[in-house]
């Protein structure tokens, strides 16, 4: 997925994931009336999700990219259960990056028995892998849970710039963030009581997760491109993700 001559580069789209992420959260814990800024935040993770695909082809020692993500995922742990809940307790809800771990590893198990056997077994086996990390993402309780795989494995195998590619993205991300998500709300009313449930509530029924489809054409805008990189600032992407929490966390603590 290159375009080299135009475009936003990898380092261009983190931060624009970065900063969504942050009205996000912060919306959440200080204003969780205020839902716009909630929607500007479904794009961040997609964003992530193209980024994780993208770090995977092009990472030169995988289980080094692996255990930094398990260390963060593991880092994390505190400052997000003191953002959610103001508290240093342990909540059983696991942050996003575990999400990426399994999502990382998925890809993976997929990717390097591809070639290795026979065509038929390769595509039971991705099966296999499908089904398992999207149990073992809602069993943990991993933020965004199976649709955050979903997502995953979606930017995997529809990558590329092809209308092609470009359709099954949008049709993953069509399936994890509007149709399954308002599937589960017709679930949980009734499909019976959906008429009194709409007279109410109107387009607020709706999940929020249908604007996580506005990160797509910021996506297509990637120009294969790595952008600004240093050492630093590889740092500062990794634990970027913990300290913002944990200064959210800790003026919640002290305002609410």
């Amino acid at each position: 997925m290159t375009n080299p001559n135009r475009g936003l580069s990898s380092f261009t789209l983190r931060s624009i994931a970065m900063l969504a992420m942050v009205i996000d959260h912060t919306a959440a814990i200080f204003f969780p009336d205020i839902l716009w800024l909630r929607y500007i935040g479904r794009v961040a993770f997609p964003i992530f999700a193209f980024l994780l695909v993208e770090g995977y082809v092009h990472t030169k020692k995988f289980s080094h990219y692996l255990l930094r993500l398990l260390g963060l995922a593991i880092l994390t742990d505190i400052p997000f259960n003191l953002m959610l809940n103001q508290s240093w307790d342990y909540v059983p809800f696991q942050n996003v990056i575990w999400t990426f771990v399994i999502g990382l590893a998925s890809i993976w198990a997929i990717d390097n028995s591809k070639g290795k056997i026979p065509r038929v077994a390769w595509y039971l086996s991705t099966l296999v892998v499908i089904l398992v990390s999207t149990f073992l993402a809602d069993w943990l309780e991993t933020d965004y849970h199976s649709l955050g795989i979903l997502m995953i494995l979606g930017f995997y195998f529809f990558r590329g710039n092809s209308l092609q590619n470009r359709s099954g993205q949008f049709s993953i991300m069509l399936l994890a963030n509007v149709i399954l998500p308002n599937l589960n709300t017709l679930t949980v009313i009734g499909y019976e009581n959906l008429p009194l449930y709409w007279d109410y509530y109107g387009f607020e029924l709706i999940h929020p997760q249908i604007f996580a489809l506005l990160a797509l054409p910021i996506i297509w805008l990637y120009s294969g491109q790595q952008g600004y990189h240093s050492k630093a600032g590889q740092v500062f992407n990794y634990l970027f993700y913990p300290l913002h929490m944990l200064v959210i966390g800790l003026l919640a603590l002290a305002l609410i």
